[in-house]
């Protein structure tokens, strides 16, 4: 008798933000652990070069594309209207039903895992997500209702927090058993279970991993870029959108010495391109202040960023959630000027791995930089190590295998009572 492979359906909307990573390291792990994974996205996705990598190291009994149509939403795919998000949230709900459709054509689907349930998670609690009663985990990663509460610096009250604790706490409580909520946010494991212990059971913690420090030699980009070891390299690393607050550090480049030049690594939207290249900031480049590497970076190009930087910036503008980045800095040992807000600010006090800044003034992120630059800040008390091994990926990895462990106990236990599962060994 042949035994079937478990298979696992990754569901995603988009390739962004922390998307591409999730998928690669969700989908190695699955992969190693003997299940066969599917994963369904907009058929534009699938030209991420993430991706593409995932389809040439495995074959196609190990991994397989459903391809989906485009998801019709709001061009802002978080949009401060409450009904606007709802809506949004909605479509992505439909999208993951259309999308275990077509996936349950030719397999059967033992487990389902949403890779950012941010997408969908309020909505849910409004009308209960229902994937044909298999089990699921959903990842959230943009969670900010609970931070004021928890000594974080969040988003100002208003009906949209409020709206979204409410909504949040009614999902817990609909989620059956045999699925759960995965937060890579600690405070907010900890605002659950001190505030709604019974519902603590449904919502658990994995921290938000990096992958291992490359051993590798990587490019002296220092070289490439004829930067000479007088200058102070501030490192802007990832996807270089407008809440990155590149605008922010640009406009304070103009008053810091001359010395004091910036690297951004990464895509760069049209909005930051068309500021990048205003009259007044294409005098940073024309005095070579400025280094660009505007392209999507490779996980094997970060020791030559990081071992050429100085510090990272991380001052991001309206921004509450949590930055790979962070951490990455920390494996390098090196500081960064972080927002105060949010879980960055929060994890940049906690472990003392930088400059908590106001992004609202010029003269605090000035400060901050020039604190650094100048050896003020007191690097000695930094946790770099304790920050880097608390987000390693095999905690990450031992976490969710965890909670998927828990989740087969139940779904076990449903079936000695009588319960009906979908789990198929």
């Amino acid at each position: 008798m042949i035994l079937r492979k478990e298979t696992l359906l990754i569901l995603e909307t988009r390739m962004t933000g922390h998307r591409p990573s999730y998928l690669r390291r969700i989908t190695h792990l699955a992969i190693a652990d003997g299940r066969r994974v599917i994963i369904a996205m907009p058929a534009s996705c699938f030209e991420h070069p993430v991706y593409k990598r995932l389809s040439e190291k495995f074959d196609n009994q190990q991994i397989e594309a459903i391809r989906c149509g485009e998801l019709a939403r709001e061009a802002n795919p978080y949009p401060t209207n409450p009904i606007k998000m709802l809506h949004n949230e909605y479509l992505c709900t439909r999208f993951y039903k259309e999308a275990l459709k077509k996936a349950r054509n030719e397999n059967v689907i033992d487990l389902i895992l949403i890779n950012m349930f941010d997408d969908a998670a309020v909505y849910s609690g409004l009308l209960k997500l229902n994937l044909d009663g298999i089990p699921w985990l959903g990842i959230v990663m943009r969670q900010n209702f609970h931070f004021n509460a928890m000594g974080a610096i969040g988003p100002p009250a208003s009906f949209m927090t409020t709206l979204k604790r409410k909504l949040f706490i009614r999902l817990l409580r609909l989620i059956k058993p045999d699925s759960r909520i995965l937060t890579i946010d600690k405070s907010l494991d900890r605002y659950i279970e001190l505030n709604y212990p019974a519902l603590h059971q449904s919502i658990d913690h994995i921290p938000d991993p990096v992958d291992k420090k490359s051993t590798l030699p990587s490019a002296d980009l220092r070289k490439s870029f004829e930067i000479g070891e007088e200058i102070f390299l501030i490192l802007v690393y990832g996807s270089l959108r407008k809440n990155k607050g590149i605008s922010l550090l640009l406009d304070v480049m103009h008053d810091l010495p001359k010395n004091v030049h910036i690297l951004m690594a990464g895509t760069q939207s049209s909005e930051i391109e068309k500021y990048l290249n205003n009259d007044r900031n294409m005098q940073l480049i024309n005095d070579g202040r400025i280094h660009q590497i505007n392209r999507y970076i490779d996980l094997s190009e970060d020791g030559g960023l990081f071992n050429a930087a100085n510090m990272v910036w991380l001052g991001y503008r309206n921004y509450y959630a949590m930055s790979a980045v962070l951490v990455q800095a920390a494996q390098y040992n090196l500081p960064v000027v972080a927002a105060r807000t949010g879980l960055i600010g929060w994890l940049t006090h906690e472990y003392k791995t930088g400059v908590a800044v106001d992004t609202d003034s010029a003269n605090s992120i000035s400060r901050g930089i020039m604190s650094i630059v100048n050896n003020e800040y007191q690097s000695e008390t930094a946790r770099y190590n304790d920050l880097a091994s608390d987000h390693s990926l095999e905690e990450f990895e031992i976490s969710l295998m965890k909670t998927i462990n828990k989740m087969q106990h139940s779904t076990d236990q449903s079936v000695v009572s009588g319960g009906v599962t979908h789990h198929i060994s």
